[in-house]
């Protein structure tokens, strides 16, 4: 099956199965290594503070001026759920990889070298790599300067949700910031 999404026509469910399959493993090498203490919510004020600001964010991508104009308008009505799972998907398993694993990691990493504002480094190499691999979309037909518009917000993207990781303790509210910036 495939549909319309995001300009992008064709885009298979079996790269969504691919992703549900990367999620399954993801979830195996977190059981496997304690991690999931990355899906509990640090409940501190300063946590939801710095939510509450990404959500703000988040809700100024939507086209809130199309929709109440009615020049909003969905591809294929059909498909909307499709499109609301896609972006489920993705968000989980983006926030899985890079908030949950490589930010732990990196963490982890660089907590043991003698740099100065470790934080900011692991947030921005964190962000760096996110944004990055949205080079990916080239392949799917996307022209080049939309990716590197697409790269440099996404870059922006990943300090707002790598904040909130670090923040929350947590990749629960990365990943609900995330459903909704998509």
């Amino acid at each position: 099956i495939a549909w319309a999404f995001n300009g992008y026509e064709n885009v298979e469910l079996s790269v969504y199965s691919i992703r549900i399959l990367f999620i399954g493993i993801f979830l195996f090498l977190f059981y496997k290594y304690g991690l999931f203490g990355y899906f509990k919510i640090n409940s501190s004020k300063g946590s939801w503070l710095v939510f509450i600001a990404v959500m703000l964010i988040a809700l100024n991508n939507f086209p809130f001026v199309s929709v109440l104009s009615n020049s909003a308008e969905v591809v294929k009505d059909a498909f909307y759920w499709q499109y609301v799972l896609a972006m489920l998907v993705v968000a989980f398993t983006e926030e899985i990889v890079f908030r949950g694993f490589i930010l732990a990691f990196m963490a982890k990493y660089f907590a043991e070298k003698p740099i100065k504002r470790r934080t900011f480094v692991v947030i921005l190499i964190n962000s760096a790599i996110f944004a990055l691999t949205h080079f990916i979309n080239l392949f799917s037909g996307a022209n080049i300067g939309g990716v590197f518009l697409q790269i440099g917000y996404t870059f922006l993207i990943g300090v707002t949700l790598a904040l909130v990781a670090i923040k929350s303790k947590s990749i629960i509210l990365p990943f609900i910031a995330h459903f909704i910036y998509n």
